[in-house]
């Protein structure tokens, strides 16, 4: 699997969220890469945006770490 490892931490230093820096999918038994995350920053609410790139098509746009639940994941704005 290429690419990178992320974890975003709080200001304790405790991780709120780790993983792939893009999105894995399982095909035929294999995990491969449908879109990577790049050009992380946060915005003026305090959220993680990054922008993303999907590897088969020309689908981009950017995603969002959103807390849900208690549970942290990624939301995307799609542009093609």
């Amino acid at each position: 699997m290429d690419g990178e490892l992320w974890s975003v931490h709080d200001f304790g230093g405790n991780i709120k969220w780790k993983g792939y820096a893009g999105v894995i999918e399982k095909i035929n038994g294999t995990d491969m890469v449908m879109a990577t995350f790049g050009r992380p920053h946060w915005n003026s609410k305090g959220e993680l945006i990054a922008h993303f790139a999907c590897t088969a098509s020309k689908v981009n746009g950017n995603v969002t770490l959103l807390q849900s639940l208690g549970n942290w994941n990624w939301k995307a704005i799609c542009q093609s």
